[in-house]
């Protein structure tokens, strides 16, 4: 009799856990606009101000990417991530012009790819977005920042400079867009 009780006990802890009702939450791809007075998680970074509109210049805009790189330079490469504790491509673009030209983009790839105005390669100038296709479906994003070179979080690098003249960058060039 008490091997019975300790059965049904049993068996009905289980059936109690279980459920027929699970739906996975929905999610919400659409990146949320940034607002001025909104609380983001603290970075630790050396806090710059942005440039103002009225004074961007090639120079002026490289020099602040340069500085803002050395702030960044390494950080991993995390899918989804924003933070020093890992960044992913559109991230990186994304909080690099919130913070530095006070600029909302969106942020993921495909949307970055429609935001501001489609220029020629041999129109880029520093500050310029750059995008690739990197595989059929993957899509990939950076900043330009002059001498034929970009700024973009790398998976396999993390944070980093690139040159888009070599092979791998040139064949997977897929369009520019100025912002600023």
């Amino acid at each position: 009799m008490k091997t019975i009780a300790i059965i049904i006990l049993t068996a009905t802890l289980f059936i109690g856990c279980s459920s027929n009702n699970y739906r996975p939450a929905p999610v919400n791809d659409q990146p949320q606009p940034h607002k001025k007075n909104q609380i983001n998680p603290p970075t630790k970074m050396a806090i710059t101000k942005p440039i103002p509109q009225s004074s961007y210049s090639n120079s002026n805009v490289r020099e602040t990417l340069l500085e803002h790189y050395d702030n960044w330079k390494g950080v991993t490469y995390k899918y989804g991530g924003l933070s020093k504790r890992g960044i992913d491509c559109s991230g990186f673009v994304y909080l690099t012009y919130r913070d530095l030209f006070d600029t909302n983009v969106p942020r993921s790839t495909k949307l970055l790819a429609s935001t501001g105005s489609k220029i020629r390669s041999s129109q880029l100038r520093p500050g310029d977005l750059v995008l690739y296709k990197t595989s059929r479906t993957v899509r990939h994003a950076g900043i330009y920042i002059g001498n034929n070179r970009f700024l973009h979080a790398s998976k396999s690098k993390g944070v980093m400079v690139s040159d888009m003249g070599l092979d791998y960058w040139r064949n997977r060039y897929w369009q520019a867009r100025r912002v600023l």
